[in-house]
This record gives structure tokens, C-alpha cells and sequence, in this order.
């Protein structure tokens, strides 16, 4: 290993601040999932088959804690079951108290339930928390997978009734607390030749839902949200690594979606309220593959997550929120066992360490499992290097912070350009092993100052391991 720095003369600009700035509620989760939901006495999705009682573990053992030793900034109480039986007002607090008390952001879901609730019910629920319980709660999602078939969603496949409910919700709680910021659609998925999503974007079009609600100065959304799920089980490994990036998946879509709320937000003079995106729900897939290497559990799967994360920094998300805290299928932490998962270590990785401004990485080749997520603030720059190989081989690679060169045969080069305030050329060549993930921190003066490294091959218990550094935050230690 060999660390080579050299002065440089480098000239700064504002143009030069190139990189996405990191949201400060960007890490999110779901609170998934509840020991009760709804009224258990008068549950309303029993005809459905989904049931009030659910024997879910969040608010059990010490839950709550390992949510916050994970990062998690801002977490969301809601989902079909929450869509089809209202929470109790009691359950509500629960979670705002809960998250609050471990210095989490609550994000309240208010039921619609294809009309079974109104927006005076949402209206009323608001009031009671935000006032009569002065909880103060700013984020508030608005139904839930209109999209989806019945009896789960709504089957709203136009965009007539999901304007016509959002509107109608939104007026209503921002009547009584015009304060707070409101999300929806809360669609399955993005799909930008759906003419759902596109008729709820069309500036001043009938199905608008982006713009400002009549005689007031606030606005009806001020997020805009999807849910994604790529897989339902029958992915591949090639899948699994090429996904993120590949023409029309999430990373295309999310330029799609941006570039018609930019339309939103000059029709609408909206100004210092421009529109943003979020990812309420999201995860690998939304049923697991039977090969256990490739399902949400996997080591892969924390990869993935942590390259999902990545996306979302450059396309500036406000927030990705995975699903879900705790529960068999696609918890981070096992309901079964309370094991944490290589999804919540990769998970915790990103939250420890990734702050300030998110900034590009150009890699030489066509590596596809070969992935660079960088990020720096004021103290330190962070670079992530993702392998997702298999083939029992290690890549031998070169970074660059900054304009010099990078020394020939140095295997995948990768280049990290216009950090601001960087006034060294940093060059690092390393190498890494197949399904592995190694989380890098330097100084600006190009001293590495932290290595963690984090292997498949260390066997099912891996953990994350801190090869150099004294800068650790509890980052491995999470029991």
C-alpha cells in the first residue's frame, strides 16, 4: 500500500462546489413492525385479511436503541397496514415519543383507505397532535399505494382520484397547521410513461397536485414520493449490481422526475419551496429470492443499499427511508432472533461517516461491480469502495482527490474531483477482495486517518473491522 500526496497549485471557485449537499434527515427507515396497529376491537381491514394484532417487536427489548445506533435521522409510521386501520391516537404518540427520545424525525402516514377515511379525519388527527398534544410533528405523508390492486391499494390507475383526495387531505391539514410539509402521492412505483405520475406533474394541468392550494400562500405537497422494490424475488446477481444504474431504473428515473418538477416549480414561482423527492419505501426487492446470497439479507443487499444511498445523494433526495426496521422477511434486524443483518451494518457505515456534501467519482473501465460513493465536509473526506465480485479475486485500485495524475499500472482508477477546500492532489492505491466493502477516511492534508473494512469471507458474523483510525464513533459497536 502506498500513499502518495504532492502540492498543487488549485484554484477554487464556486462553480467548483460541484457536489450534492446531505440532506440532514437523509437516512431514514420504516417504523415496521408494530405489536398492534389500529383499533384491535373494530379493526377494519379484517374483511382483507389484515389484522389489528400483529405481534410485531419495534417498541420491544432495547429496538428502539439499536434504530438509533444505526443513524437513522428520520423515520416513518406508516404502510398498507397503517393505510387500512387507522392507529390508534395512542399508537401515534407512541412513535412520535419513541423516535423523538432516541433524536429521530417522525413521519406521520394519515390513512385514506380508498375514501374509508377523509380528510377530516386527517384534519382532526393532526389537530389533536400537533395542538391539543403540542407534538409539533412537521412531516405528513398522505395515504398510501393509490396505485396498487385492491384490497391492499386503492386500484387507482388514473390520476383524477388520487388529485382529487391529496388536494382535498392537503387543504384540510394545512388549514390547521400550514406549517407543516406534506408528502404524496406515496405511488407503488415510478413509472414515467405512466400517465398517473405524469398528469399529477403536468404544471397547471387538471391533475396538478404541485401547486399552491387557492387564496393561500403554502403549497399542497412540498414532496414528492415513490416506493421502490425492484425485484420480487427472481433477480440475478448480475441484476443485483448493474440495477441502480442501468437506463430506466432508479437512477434515470429520478432525472425524469427531477427535470418535470423543475417545470413544476418555475410554473408555479415556488421558489425557496421548490419540490424535492423522497423514497418512503425502498428496499432490494419486495420478496426475498430463495438463493439466501441474494435475498434482503444478504451481504450483497447491504451493498446494495449503500449504492442506493449513493444515488439518492447525487440526485438529491431529501431522504430514502428502507423497509424496514425489524421483521423476518426485510427487517435490518431479524423479529426471530434480534440478529442485525449486513444491510444494517452497511447501513450504519454510511451514517457514521457520510456528512457535509456528496460528490461524483468517475472509475476508469466498465466494472459494473466495482462502485465508489465519496463525500466530504469541513474535517474529512469519506470514500466507500463497494465489491461486488464473487470470483474469488481482489481489484487493485488508485483514488484520486484532486487534479494530478494518477501513476500507471494502478489498477481501476478512480477519480474524485473539486472537493472544496482540498489544496493537495491525494493519490491512494490499495486493493480489495471480492464481497467486500472498505470505508476510507482522510484528512485534507492527505493523511489517511481511518480504514474499516467489512468482508463477506470473514464468515456469516461478520462485522465491520477498524484497520487504522482512532476516529471511531461506536461505529462496530452495536449489542
Amino acid at each position: 500500500m502506498k500513499l502518495l500526496t504532492t502540492l498543487c497549485l488549485f484554484l477554487f471557485s464556486g462553480i467548483m462546489m460541484s457536489g450534492q449537499t446531505i440532506p440532514p434527515l437523509f437516512f431514514g427507515q420504516n417504523a415496521w413492525m408494530s405489536d398492534t396497529l389500529g383499533d384491535i376491537e373494530n379493526c377494519s381491514g379484517k374483511p382483507y385479511g389484515i389484522n389489528c394484532k400483529l405481534y410485531g417487536k419495534i417498541n420491544q427489548g432495547n429496538t428502539w436503541e439499536r434504530v438509533k445506533q444505526s443513524g437513522v435521522k428520520l423515520i416513518r409510521f406508516g404502510g398498507e397496514h397503517a393505510d387500512q386501520n387507522m392507529p390508534t391516537r395512542r399508537q401515534y404518540i407512541q412513535v412520535i415519543d419513541s423516535a423523538r427520545a432516541k433524536g429521530i424525525e417522525p413521519l406521520l402516514q394519515v390513512p385514506y383507505n380508498n375514501n374509508v377515511y377523509t380528510a377530516d379525519t386527517a384534519a382532526a388527527l393532526l389537530r389533536f397532535i400537533n395542538i391539543t398534544m403540542k407534538r409539533d410533528v412537521k412531516y405528513w405523508s398522505i395515504g398510501n399505494e393509490p396505485d396498487l390492486a385492491p384490497p391492499n391499494g386503492y386500484g387507482y390507475y388514473t390520476a383524477s382520484p388520487v388529485a382529487d383526495y391529496t388536494r382535498q387531505f392537503a387543504v384540510k391539514m394545512k388549514g390547521v397547521d400550514s406549517t407543516i410539509i406534506t408528502l404524496g402521492p406515496e405511488l407503488t412505483y415510478y413509472d414515467d410513461s405512466n400517465h398517473l405520475i405524469t398528469e399529477l406533474t403536468t404544471p397547471g394541468g387538471f391533475y396538478d397536485i404541485t401547486g399552491k392550494v387557492p387564496g393561500h400562500t403554502y403549497y399542497y405537497l412540498d414532496i414528492i414520493t415513490f416506493h421502490s422494490y425492484p425485484y420480487g424475488g427472481n433477480q440475478t446477481r448480475a441484476e443485483l449490481v448493474s440495477n441502480l444504474r442501468d437506463p430506466w431504473h432508479i437512477s434515470h428515473m429520478l432525472d425524469l422526475l427531477t427535470a418535470r418538477l423543475d417545470s413544476c416549480n418555475t410554473y408555479h414561482h415556488r421558489g425557496t419551496h421548490a419540490l424535492k423527492i423522497a423514497l418512503t419505501e425502498t428496499n432490494m426487492n419486495y420478496r426475498n429470492s430463495p438463493d439466501a446470497e441474494l435475498d434482503a439479507h444478504s451481504f450483497l443487499a447491504g451493498q446494495f443499499w449503500c449504492e442506493l444511498m449513493g444515488v439518492g445523494m447525487e440526485k438529491g433526495l431529501a431522504f430514502i427511508a428502507f423497509w424496514s426496521v425489524i421483521e423476518v422477511s426485510l427487517g435490518y434486524i431479524d423479529e426471530r432472533t434480534g440478529k442485525l443483518w449486513p444491510t444494517y451494518y452497511h447501513y450504519k457505515l454510511m451514517t457514521d461517516n457520510f456528512k457535509g456534501t456528496y460528490y461524483k467519482s468517475e472509475i476508469t473501465g466498465s466494472n459494473k461491480d466495482f462502485k465508489v460513493i465519496a463525500a466530504a465536509d469541513s474535517n474529512y473526506i469519506t470514500v466507500m469502495l463497494l465489491n461486488q465480485k464473487n470470483s474469488k479475486s481482489s481489484y487493485s485500485y488508485s483514488i484520486r482527490l484532486g487534479n494530478g495524475i494518477i501513476p500507471e499500472n494502478s489498477g481501476v482508477q478512480v477519480k474524485i474531483k473539486n472537493i472544496a477546500g482540498l489544496d493537495t492532489t491525494i493519490v491512494y492505491s490499495d486493493s480489495i477482495e471480492d464481497e467486500s466493502t472498505e470505508l476510507l477516511v482522510f484528512n485534507y492534508a492527505g493523511k489517511l486517518v481511518k480504514k474499516i473494512s467489512y468482508k463477506k469471507s470473514d464468515g456469516p458474523n461478520a462485522l465491520p473491522k477498524l484497520v487504522k483510525g482512532a476516529l471511531v464513533k461506536s461505529s462496530v459497536n452495536v449489542k
